[in-house]
């Protein structure tokens, strides 16, 4: 059952970092509630890896798009990348909290890092710190939030 539980967290949390609407948390209180007591840590585990995976590749896409767009496209996008370097400063500091908080979304910032050509490494260690952060507290969450609930009846 831990093997079958960990694949679908970890499928269900690279589909929701691709797709928003597919909610990451919830898959992650799910999975937490669900594990056997001991897989907090691999719950958590694979649903950071999971994400990060999906967020790396839109970095990416967005780091190799715009080489590859009409340039009509490429004039919007460059616009548009001039608002987003108002961010650059705050770079993967942004990164992190976007990747703890979820504000500002953490798939705008991935595809904004991508597009302004933040260091990769940089935004791969900062995302994946800040999402464990995230999940640990909402998988911790839910099982309090389960265990008292089962208390109470």
């Amino acid at each position: 059952m831990e093997i079958a539980l960990l694949s679908s967290a970890f499928v269900a949390s690279v589909v929701s970092g691709f797709i928003p609407f597919v909610n990451a948390e919830v898959v992650v209180a799910g999975a937490a509630v669900a594990a056997p007591p001991g897989y907090m840590i691999p719950v958590i585990a694979v649903c950071s890896i999971g994400q990060m995976i999906a967020k790396v590749a839109l970095y990416a896409g967005m780091r190799w798009l715009p080489e590859r767009l009409p340039r009509k496209a490429t004039e919007r996008l460059e616009r548009a990348s001039e608002r987003v370097k108002k961010l650059e400063q705050a770079g993967l500091t942004l990164v992190l909290v976007s990747a703890i908080v979820g504000l500002p979304p953490f798939y705008l910032i991935s595809l904004a890092a991508g597009a302004m050509k933040l260091n990769l490494t940089g935004f791969i260690v900062t995302g994946t710190v800040g999402r464990v952060i995230r999940f640990a507290i909402i998988a911790y969450g839910a099982v309090a939030a389960g265990d008292a609930i089962q208390g109470t009846l």
